[in-house]
């Protein structure tokens, strides 16, 4: 079968290599990169090995062009990015060369094939940048080749005729064996450079993106069909002897779910539902309930439900995630124990307590017996539990749980960040709890820490600071030490009325002003 990821075993790539030894060459590094992301996760180490594949590819490219430079050549008018200079015009004369070759321009699939997998491992270590520039080089090789057949069939006038233009894009489906796999990567290139867009915050260019995404794949799956609505469309006709309509199906369905991520990030709420149902809608239809995709899927609507408040909603969907995880996994994995979690957090947030803390457990469970005890998720997992604890009244579990979670970040982050908000928020539940529990010194002592942390990181005039601030005045008044108490709670309402306005935590702090107040016989006020 015809596809992106075998296009270094296949005849025409060995030929166009130059023979066995030079294709192997380049197939051995772009194995050995496949194989440390898929088996090691090593994306580091694959990065290397990818850019020798293509190193290797284009010293062919070379060799080629120096042997082809005394022919005369007309190319096309546009230039590969990030290239200047003489030697790179040379060098991108070589590459148009070889688009207008039939026995040569595999090549050009064979280095988008490489810069996609590259920008891939740059998107697994979070360098969305680097990675946007692979997938632009991507594509550029790619459509290299596209434009070549399309100005072969029409020629090189400027302006074309339209139905000449189909005519020739038919052909090209028609006849070119590696159509298909072109399509391919040209939807995978725009699926996710949308996705590292969208990690850069480019909402708008990633909406972009995966909308041209979209188009491609669903445009590929109709004419796979021989579905096309316009009069002189191209049918793939031989498409379905090499693609599989379960891989664009599957495709396509990974776009929308996409799409509902990014509405999410953008605060759409309704439009990212809508996204994850038609996701949902396509696997359930193609591939049934149990399939791992749908799993995926329901896991974010169930955390858009969460952010919408909608509880009863975002359980369903955790749990019937968590059922095709077990089938899938049998042993609970880290999957499970995330959606363990989730629904920990459902059942914390809209009660009973007592269901909350069982899955907190087996969430806390499965991960030390995954990650061990010195693990961020782990300490992630005992933070909850503690939270679980200390609403349900059992203060000492409470104390134990946060402390162990404490240690843990402390360990792993607090040396080269000792005011990080991983910690900080730990000694805020911890003030919490010893409040709760009557022990008024260690409350103010978890509290006082937190407030100099979160001062220094933040800043004296922030939200956050003013939260500690409340909790600090608030503890003043339980003790009866109500002059403190009012000297804090004004500084409280002074950065909440600055910075928020009327809202729910200024509410809060007058709140506590007017028992301050009435506690110090002082009625009117």
């Amino acid at each position: 079968k015809l596809h992106p990821n075998n296009i270094f075993e296949c005849d025409d790539f060995v030929r166009a290599m130059g023979g066995a030894n030079e294709a192997a060459l380049a197939t051995n590094y772009i194995r050995t990169g496949d194989s440390l992301c898929t088996f090691d996760k090593q994306y580091d180490r694959a990065i290397p090995a990818y850019y020798a594949g293509l190193g290797a590819i284009l010293s062919r490219v070379r060799r080629w062009g120096l042997n082809q430079r005394d022919e005369g050549f007309v190319g096309m008018d546009t230039s590969a990015p990030g290239t200047s200079g003489e030697t790179s015009n040379i060098f991108h004369e070589y590459f148009q060369r070889i688009a207008y070759s039939m026995d040569m321009n595999i090549l050009l699939l064979a280095m988008s094939s490489i810069l996609l997998r590259a920008g891939n491992s740059h998107f697994h270590r979070s360098h969305w940048e680097v990675a946007c520039q692979d997938y632009v080089s991507a594509e550029f090789y790619r459509s290299l080749r596209f434009s070549a057949f399309l100005l072969r069939e029409t020629g090189r006038q400027k302006s074309r005729d339209d139905g000449d233009r189909k005519v020739a894009l038919n052909n090209f489906i028609n006849h070119d064996a590696w159509y298909e796999v072109s399509a391919v990567l040209e939807g995978l290139i725009s699926n996710n450079m949308a996705s590292a867009k969208s990690n850069r915050h480019m909402y708008e260019e990633a909406r972009a993106e995966y909308t041209e995404a979209l188009r491609i794949k669903q445009s590929a799956l109709q004419a796979l069909h021989g579905d096309n609505s316009e009069e002189g469309q191209p049918t793939l006709s031989s498409l379905s002897t090499h693609v599989k309509d379960d891989d664009l199906v599957s495709d396509i369905a990974t776009t929308l779910h996409n799409i509902g991520l990014l509405r999410s990030k953008c605060g759409e709420p309704k439009k990212a539902e809508k996204a994850f149902t038609q996701s949902l809608s396509l696997r359930v239809k193609k591939f049934g309930l149990d399939d791992p995709g749908v799993s995926t899927t329901l896991r974010a609507l169930g955390d858009l439900y969460f952010n919408e408040k909608r509880y009863d909603d975002s359980f369903r969907s955790y749990k019937e995630s968590l059922r095709i995880c077990k089938l899938h996994c049998g042993i609970p994995d880290l999957n499970a124990a995330e959606l363990y979690y989730n629904i920990g957090l459902v059942f914390y947030s809209k009660g009973p307590y007592s269901k909350s803390k069982v899955s907190t457990m087996e969430c806390l469970r499965i991960r030390r017996e995954h990650c061990g005890n010195n693990n961020l998720n782990t300490a992630s997992a005992l933070y909850l539990l503690g939270l679980i604890s200390s609403a349900m009244g059992e203060y000492d579990d409470a104390i134990n749980q946060f402390e162990e979670a404490l240690a843990i970040r402390r360990n792993i982050i607090g040396i080269k960040s000792p005011n990080h908000l991983l910690l900080i928020n730990v000694h805020v539940a911890l003030g919490n709890v010893h409040q709760l529990n009557g022990d008024f010194d260690s409350a103010m002592d978890s509290y006082s820490l937190c407030l100099k942390e979160r001062s220094e990181r933040l800043g004296k005039h922030h939200p956050s600071v003013s939260e500690v601030l409340q909790l600090i005045g608030v503890a003043y008044i339980t003790a009866a030490e109500y002059s403190k108490a009012m000297e804090t709670l004004e500084e409280a309402l002074r950065i909440r009325q600055s910075l928020l306005g009327p809202s729910m935590e200024v509410a809060e702090t007058l709140d506590s002003l007017g028992l301050l107040y009435f506690k110090s016989g002082d009625t009117e006020n």
